[in-house]
């Protein structure tokens, strides 16, 4: 996520050839998708599982101490900063006052359109890991990496695909009334909807760099908290094996190279939609949701179709990746 003016020659060769990359994985993966759906054969093959031994109580508890767990205790590490360290910074360009000085070029305009769109918290929503890249401190830039690429995914999958979904997939299939497509496609759009909401964010103003490494410090806490308590409710409360858990590594091949196709499939389409709808979204408002939203869908299909996470975590660690460049 790096703005306009900071992209340096070489750096704007490395995009495009990034984006060449993408596209043309992209071409290849959805070429393969339509012929298999000319064939009449599934995008992932299916495969059975026992149900889940769990139901709608344990969705409830495990996704209530996620909610409570990444938001209280990222609260609570903010709250050890000072309490300068806690306030937004102001980056308002001072306009030219004087009367001997010439009015400011359309250049100079828009960055102090831009600082007073900030400090109104109208600006570009960026998301705290992109904040904590650009500090370019190296306990930042691992901090996210980490966050980003290994305990985000682990804790997300784990809960909204492997609890909610799975959850919600054995309580749908004891119900009677429950039709086919009711039973197929809400397990996977709950969890989706929820997760996109879930990433909604309105902040655009920019605050110290300590600021985001005590947030972020409590996020990863905060989840890596959450996950241990799903695994340990669900092994010791409902007698749940590492297979109901969706973690197995018997296929592990498989699993990267469906969580590679599903990405290059879905990164160009969907990061496109998302920088379109910039132009039109109002200020202060990103359209983060609808692309992540998206992006869940295709991980949830693909946990349906196999029920394990390797899949949907490799897709997620890569998109997560594709965020920090």
């Amino acid at each position: 996520m790096i703005m306009p003016e900071e992209i340096s020659a070489s750096s704007a060769i490395g995009i495009a050839a990034l984006v060449a990359l993408l596209l043309s994985a992209a071409i290849v993966v959805w070429m393969a998708i339509f012929s298999r759906w000319a064939h009449g054969r599934a995008l992932a093959g299916y495969e059975r599982r026992r149900a889940a031994p769990w139901g709608a109580f344990d969705i409830a508890v495990v996704f209530g101490a996620y909610f409570l767990l990444t938001a209280l205790v990222p609260s609570l590490a903010l709250e050890l900063l000072p309490p300068e360290q806690r306030k937004p910074l102001d980056r308002r360009v001072p306009p030219q006052t004087a009367p001997s000085v010439a009015k400011p070029n359309p250049i100079e305009r828009g960055l102090i359109e831009e600082s007073e769109d900030i400090a109104e918290n109208k600006g570009p929503v960026l998301h705290p890991i992109v904040h904590l890249i650009r500090s370019r401190s190296p306990f930042a830039v691992i901090l996210a990496a980490v966050l980003a690429l290994v305990i985000a995914p682990l804790s997300e999958e784990m809960i909204f695909r492997v609890v909610m979904q799975g959850g919600m997939e054995a309580t749908i299939r004891q119900q009677r009334w429950s039709v086919r497509w009711l039973r197929r496609c809400l397990p996977v759009f709950g969890p989706a909807l929820v997760f996109g909401l879930l990433h909604w964010n309105t902040n655009s103003k920019e605050y110290p760099r300590e600021y985001y490494i005590a947030l972020l410090s409590g996020v990863a806490l905060g989840a890596t908290a959450s996950l241990a308590f799903a695994v340990g409710w669900l092994k010791v409360v409902r007698r749940a094996t590492w297979a109901d858990l969706g973690i197995s590594t018997v296929r592990w091949e498989s699993d990267v190279g469906l969580g590679l196709a599903s990405f290059a499939a879905l990164a160009v389409p969907i990061y496109s939609l998302q920088l379109g709808l910039t132009l039109f979204m109002p200020k202060g408002v990103a359209p983060d949701p609808l692309g992540i939203f998206l992006f869940a869908l295709a991980w949830g299909y693909l946990y349906r179709q196999t029920h394990r996470i390797g899949p949907s975590l490799n897709a997620t660690s890569l998109t997560a990746a594709l965020l920090m460049l």
